[in-house]
């Protein structure tokens, strides 16, 4: 993933409006390990304002009752370190077999703020 991918994911695919200023500082750590044990595909810092994971459910055994923990460290990693807003992005290849379970598990937690976002996209749309 590049630059370019990242400023058309953030804009396109998960609708964020980000002035284009923001987009001048893009950081992209691929493959990274997460403090609760999972791996990310990617952690991105798009302007030091947004913090975006993105994670494969086809790497974690169960990924509804995993939700907790890394929008937990997401939102812990966005408040420690200043970024306006969290987005957690799950790749699917079964996106409309798993979605609507991954959206129940994620409206149920308590300390989500509107600041948090969770999207579940088709695993092809990200490289």
């Amino acid at each position: 993933m590049n630059s370019e991918e990242v400023k058309h994911l953030v804009r396109n695919v998960l609708g964020c409006a980000c002035p284009d200023e923001v987009f001048s500082k893009i950081e992209i750590i691929n493959n990274t390990n997460l403090e609760c044990g999972e791996k990310a595909k990617y952690k991105i810092n798009v302007g030091d304002r947004l913090l975006i994971f993105i994670l494969s459910d086809a790497d974690i055994v169960d990924m509804k009752t995993k939700i907790k923990e890394i929008l937990f460290e997401g939102k812990n990693n966005r408040d420690s370190n200043g970024f306006n807003r969290f987005r957690l992005v799950i790749l699917s290849s079964e996106k409309n077999l798993v979605e609507k379970e991954y959206l129940a598990a994620f409206n149920q937690l308590y300390g989500i703020d509107e600041k948090i976002h969770l999207h579940i996209i088709e695993a092809s749309s990200v490289n």
